[in-house]
């Protein structure tokens, strides 16, 4: 129900959505697919994104509560030697941007994007859904062959800051930001 609804507002906005539904299954795994172009692997850069009915008091059965979970992979794996210096790249970048959700998983080598919202079904609306993945979508695209860069050791974490302050001395948005 709440994904049907998102997956609307989605195509209405004219994104390029799936709906996966398996209804055969005990657990629910349906999910959407978004996707917004490729990898320069040639890939397919996607967004997935679930929803769980969350069960807690008897006050939310009639305006239920949604774990809505928007999760992204990048196309690359970290290189052992190169772990602190992706963490820190990825917190840092974290601090910074409005949406924070990159993460790295040390046990598959891999960085991904991942953004929690708890919404009431009530509450799903066109603006915020469209918000939501625009800036997932832009976190993406602005960083990802930076991140790429790091996780394979082109490029050091200090490098990284060196290259954001020399560009931030010439945009005073970014200058407030850091």
């Amino acid at each position: 129900m709440v994904l049907k609804h998102i997956q609307k507002i989605l195509e209405s906005s004219h994104f390029n959505v799936i709906l996966i539904e398996d209804e055969d299954l005990e657990l629910s795994l349906n999910h959407i697919l978004i996707s917004w172009g490729a990898n320069s692997d040639k890939t397919l850069k996607t967004l997935e994104v679930t929803a769980q009915k969350i069960s807690l008091e008897h006050s939310l059965k009639q305006n239920p509560l949604f774990r809505i979970q928007f999760k992204t992979k990048f196309p690359f794996k970290v290189k052992t030697e190169c772990t602190a210096q992706i963490e820190g790249a990825l917190h840092f970048i974290n601090s910074l941007i409005d949406f924070p959700g990159f993460e790295y998983d040390a046990l598959e080598d891999e960085v991904s994007y991942r953004y929690i919202w708890l919404i009431k079904d009530s509450g799903l609306d066109k603006d915020s859904i469209k918000t939501i993945i625009s800036n997932i979508i832009l976190s993406y695209d602005i960083f990802s062959s930076t991140l790429e860069e790091i996780s394979i050791g082109k490029m050091s974490f200090n490098e990284f800051l060196e290259h954001i302050s020399g560009l931030a001395k010439n945009n005073p948005f970014l200058s407030s930001s850091l």
